[in-house]
């Protein structure tokens, strides 16, 4: 005999008896059963949706700063202490950002557009129906979305946030 003690009792009942498997077709409580098509990948267009957020963020701040020091340059040429000349090489400063700003916020919207709709089709291809905002909806919304003061995108980007999330039911 060894002079090691026996062991504790245990409180782990037995495993169950082999060859236990869920019926075919079965999907657990809350999960979903698996993709259903390709699903695109947005880590991509996230970046680029982040970097050129920044850039539009740091433009228009440039230009507000720019805005700020027209004002006073503005006031010189009206009392005659600036002339047009100088007033108009100022103002040309500040339509270039302003310009620049434009263009790299349509750049913005396109890549949000693809970002969007890429999202739309992944919640299809996950299973993840009915959708409330389609590929098309997301282009429109998009699109207009300031017209509704934010209230569609917010439900829009809502919807596809939740469901994305892998926690969350199929049903959307």
């Amino acid at each position: 005999m060894s002079d090691l003690p026996p062991p504790p009792p245990s409180n782990i009942p037995p495993p169950p008896p082999g060859g236990l498997t869920p019926p075919p077709g079965y999907v657990a409580y809350g999960g979903h059963d698996g993709v259903r098509g390709p699903v695109q990948f947005i880590g991509g267009l996230t970046k680029w949706v982040v970097g050129l957020l920044g850039a539009v963020i740091a433009l228009q701040v440039m230009g507000l700063v720019l805005q700020a020091t027209l004002r006073g340059s503005a006031l010189d040429v009206q009392d005659d202490v600036l002339s047009l000349d100088a007033f108009d090489d100022k103002l040309g400063v500040y339509i270039a950002v302003s310009g620049i700003t434009s263009i790299v916020g349509l750049a913005l919207l396109v890549v949000q557009i693809i970002w969007a709709a890429r999202m739309a089709k992944n919640l299809g291809s996950l299973g993840r129906t009915p959708q409330s905002f389609g590929v098309g909806w997301t282009i429109a919304i998009n699109i207009l979305g300031g017209c509704t003061l934010g209230i569609l995108p917010f439900l829009m980007w809502r919807v596809l946030w939740k469901g994305i999330d892998p926690e969350s039911p199929a049903f959307v």
